[in-house]
C-alpha cells in the first residue's frame, strides 16, 4: 500500500513541473528551420520565436515495488508568431536541441506525434522518474 506521505510527494512533483517549465523557458527565444534544422516538414530559411507560455498535461505514475514516481505527460510550448499551416517544426533539430539547452537537465523533452502538434504550438513528450 502506498504512504499518504509518498502520494503527496507524487503530487507536489506533478504540479511543480509546469512551473519549473516556464521559469525556465517562457520569454525565451529559439530558433527552427534553416540549413542545420534537418526538418521532415519545412525547407525554408532560420526563423526565430519567442515562447509564450508552457502548459503540461502530464498524469503521476506511483510504481509501489520500486518505491518510484514515474510521470508521464504530454508539454504544449506555445510561440509567438508560429503558424504550423506555413511549416512545422515537428522533427526539427535546432529547436529541440536548444529546448534541451535551456532546461539545463531539468527533464528531457522529446517530440510526441505529428497528430499532435498546434498551429501553435510544439507538442512534446515528457517523462520523469524520481
Amino acid at each position: 500500500m502506498i504512504s499518504r506521505q509518498f502520494f503527496i510527494k507524487a503530487i507536489l512533483e506533478w504540479t511543480m513541473i509546469e512551473k519549473r517549465l516556464n521559469e525556465l523557458l517562457r520569454h525565451k527565444t529559439v530558433k527552427a528551420f534553416g540549413k542545420d534544422s534537418e526538418s521532415y516538414y519545412h525547407e525554408g530559411p532560420e526563423e526565430s520565436f519567442k515562447i509564450s507560455k508552457v502548459r503540461v498535461d502530464s498524469n503521476p505514475f506511483i510504481d509501489e515495488y520500486k518505491n518510484k514516481i514515474t510521470i508521464f505527460g504530454s508539454v504544449d510550448v506555445f510561440l509567438e508568431n508560429y503558424n504550423a499551416n506555413d511549416g512545422i517544426i515537428y522533427t526539427d533539430k535546432k529547436f529541440l536541441s536548444q529546448i534541451d539547452k535551456l532546461l539545463k537537465g531539468f527533464v528531457e523533452l522529446r517530440y510526441s506525434e505529428y497528430g499532435m502538434q498546434g498551429s501553435n504550438y510544439v507538442n512534446l513528450d515528457l517523462n520523469l522518474t524520481t
